[in-house]
């Protein structure tokens, strides 16, 4: 039997194997299987191969391999997909679906030989009836087919240009109807794929510049609106369609709903007020997390054009979203009374005064046991507030002397709290541990007393949607770490809320004080989440993330060569956490090489924290990264973007392509356009650091090393080795000019 490595389709082999015969509905749930996530990935692709192959003697006949053979050869990635998708409507492709597969492959004005060769295959792979297959054959031949019937008759009302930018290939327009069509149009469906048609064509509005339903006419606006509450009701939780088209239906009928409540003039009040009112209906309602945060932090934009009532109904959306204080309902339910905490903390707080031990004894906690002996050395402390509201409470403050298995408790119930004090290692400590932790059981509120916490804010955010956190936008010194760590303590034993717990910390000395930790309470921290995974900050006020993006795929990350190779991804569909990971790196990489000097590299005060992640796109496989100035909130800030034929690549291969490529490329460009050998090695460094704080394996870093070599101007078999050896020559530096010569001295 093939080796299949997709978990459904496998499933489907071995049901087919033991049946002996393959027929053409068994060839149909293969083909389902393979497109279930809208992907045929390299993997599927070279699996269904092995079908046709090691099992082409339990085809029923000829026809039915053929069937898969035919599939297999539709090379573009969009006529597969829509084929897909229409003939499983009713089963058959007729005249209508077969123009609409035209108008795809037409989309620029030519039919190319590979969307030729895809539509021929597309007629020997599909179910047509008679009259389509003639479309298709004259599409594929070039010449106007003679239609086996009258032309429909076009609609009196013809779409509504908004001019918005395509969309997985798609122009989207406005239907007299409400509703945002493809082509010539067709009538609003709320099935799988007006689900998928309904978040595109939001996504495009997203996109669009300016307020495009501005200058739409109100009868469209109000029959926008029907279509939206009908589009909500379809996307219900209840309804029977499958839950990521559910989820879909609503995302993009909440972009839309906003974009029309935006575009509503001043006589139109009573459409915007109806408007207002299913958003807010819908929003408070909205079971998914991630899709309520983004509905109320993108109404947040009109707050200012919202009456006195709307903005009260804003308050409460927030409230459904911001937590104001620890979980304590459900921590004392069934009347426990107990507080279990786990304190990580780097063995250096030992040497700079911050001494977790001396600390909470100094504020009445009873150390009940200490092994120092063991690995990791280990102490157990406990403190009870007999005078707490509603009885007495206890905590259990369990302190292990490493900054190793931060999350690993996160799938103990019994544990409340989790506290880590010590170095971020440029985010390298959290995002190791993020890898390795555990699924969280219970409801948790975390501590992440590092330097820069807001690194890693969005990766904490994603592995625990449903976790508090603490963490801090600057450095935060030795001295300031256990004050917070006991006021969150302490807070919690006396039950405060988050604006009480801060209040009553102890002052430090950070800068900014201890507005330099983000509590769960304060909105401003959702500025730095990505939680849809599109590689885009979800942002505020003017940069908020306007769609929630739903079901993104990650490619395995198997290739470490740092080769583009082309593929079939759609962009609009790949998950960026790769791009963001790297992208935050190099922030803060930067921020502490400007910062700390001792360099006489061309980068300055404007790009600390300038770097903005905005995912993948789509272009040539020789343009590895795209960079675009933009200004946010009056500060020049660059777009980065990496290029999806290296979607495949593993996370830490990436990273250290895009550190090295942003770099060599904002270097060659100050320089005129001349890449020096000086500065080629510093691009090499700031790629070594990323694997150096990342704690991937020598020969993971070696690898990705090796990938960027190929790309050298100057640096002659770069490897990883001697990067190594130049940033240890300067170990307390961030791409120093000392750490510049020692790597040319070797590699130059």
């Amino acid at each position: 039997m093939p080796r299949v490595t997709d978990a459904n389709i496998r499933l489907l082999v071995q049901q087919l194997a033991q049946d002996g015969v393959i027929d053409r509905k068994d060839v149909d749930q293969l083909v389902d299987a393979a497109l279930n996530d809208k992907i045929l990935s390299d993997t599927e692709r070279k699996d269904l191969r092995q079908v046709l192959t090691s099992l082409g003697d339990k085809f029923d006949c000829a026809e039915t391999r053929q069937r898969l053979k035919s599939f297999l050869a539709i090379t573009n990635a969009g006529l597969r997909n829509l084929s897909h998708q229409l003939e499983r409507d009713d089963g058959v492709i007729d005249i209508e679906d077969a123009g609409k597969l035209v108008d795809l492959a037409n989309k620029d004005g030519s039919i190319s030989g590979r969307e030729r060769y895809s539509l021929r295959a597309i007629m020997v792979s599909s179910k047509l009836t008679d009259d389509a297959r003639a479309r298709l054959a004259a599409a594929v031949d070039g010449v106007a087919p003679t239609p086996p019937t009258p032309p429909p008759t076009p609609p009196v009302d013809t779409p509504i240009d908004l001019n918005l930018p395509p969309v997985a290939g798609q122009k989207y327009t406005l239907s007299p109807a409400g509703h945002l069509v493809t082509g010539s149009g067709s009538p609003a469906r709320y099935d799988e794929q007006g689900a998928i048609s309904i978040y595109r064509a939001a996504d495009a509005l997203a996109r669009a510049d300016g307020v495009p339903l501005a200058s739409v006419p109100t009868a469209v606006k109000e029959k926008m609106l029907e279509h939206l509450q009908r589009a909500f009701d379809a996307g219900r939780e209840t309804d029977p369609l499958p839950r990521v088209s559910k989820q879909r239906m609503r995302s993009g009928a909440a972009t839309t709903l906003l974009c029309l409540i935006e575009g509503c003039q001043a006589a139109e009040a009573p459409v915007r007020q109806r408007a207002l009112d299913l958003y807010f209906k819908q929003a408070l309602a909205e079971p998914l997390s991630g899709l309520r945060a983004s509905m109320c932090f993108n109404l947040e934009r009109l707050e200012g054009a919202l009456d006195a009532a709307d903005r009260t109904r804003l308050q409460q959306l927030r409230d459904a979203v911001i937590p104001k204080q620890p979980p304590y309902d459900k921590w004392f339910a069934d009347g426990k009374r107990e507080i279990k905490v786990k304190h990580y903390a780097h063995a250096e707080c030992w040497q700079y005064g911050a001494n977790p031990i001396d600390r909470y004894t100094g504020r009445g906690y009873q150390l009940v046991e200490k092994h120092e002996d063991e690995k990791p050395p280990r102490w157990v402390l406990s403190k009870t507030n007999s005078a707490a509201a509603g009885g007495p409470i206890s905590m259990q403050v369990e302190v292990y002397q490493t900054h190793d298995g931060i999350f690993s408790a996160m799938d103990d119930p019994d544990v409340n709290m989790i506290l880590y004090t010590g170095h971020s290692n440029l985010g390298g400590n959290v995002s190791e541990e993020l890898r390795l932790g555990s699924e969280q059981k219970g409801e948790k509120l975390v501590l992440l007393a590092m330097c820069r916490g807001k690194q890693n804010m969005y990766e904490v955010a994603n592995k625990y949607p449903n976790c508090g956190f603490v963490t801090t936008d600057n450095p935060s010194s030795f001295s300031s770490v256990m004050p917070v760590a006991i006021g969150l303590t302490e807070g919690v034993l006396n039950q405060r809320d988050y604006v009480g717990i801060r209040e009553a910390t102890q002052d430090i000395w950070d800068s900014g004080g201890k507005n330099n930790y983000f509590y769960p309470h304060e909105a401003r921290r959702y500025a730095l989440y990505d939680q849809d995974r599109d590689g885009v900050i979800d942002g505020r006020n003017s940069t908020v993330d306007r769609l929630f993006h739903v079901d993104l795929k990650l490619p395995p990350g198997t290739k470490v060569d740092l080769v583009a190779r082309a593929n079939d991804y759609q962009v609009e569909d790949l998950d960026g956490t790769k791009v963001q990971h790297a992208v935050q790196f190099l922030n803060t990489l930067m921020t502490y090489h400007v910062d700390h000097g001792n360099h006489t590299s061309a980068f300055k005060h404007g790009d600390m924290d300038c770097f903005l992640s905005k995912g993948w796109f789509d272009g040539p496989t020789d343009k590895l990264v795209k960079l675009d100035q933009v200004t946010v909130n009056g500060k020049p800030m660059l777009e980065v973007r990496v290029n999806k034929a290296l979607a495949d690549q593993s996370w830490f291969s990436l990273g250290t392509l895009l550190n090295f490529e942003v770099c060599r490329e904002l270097l060659r460009q100050r320089a005129g356009g001349t890449l020096s050998a000086e500065d080629e090695a510093r691009a090499a460094l700031f790629a070594g650091e990323y694997l150096c704080y990342m704690y991937c394996s020598f020969n993971e870093a070696a690898a990705a090393v090796r990938g960027i070599g190929r790309y050298c101007q100057h640096l002659h078999d770069l490897d990883f080795r001697s990067l190594y050896q130049a940033i240890e020559s300067d170990g307390h530096g961030y791409v120093t000019d000392k750490q510049m010569q020692a790597l040319l001295q070797t590699n130059g």
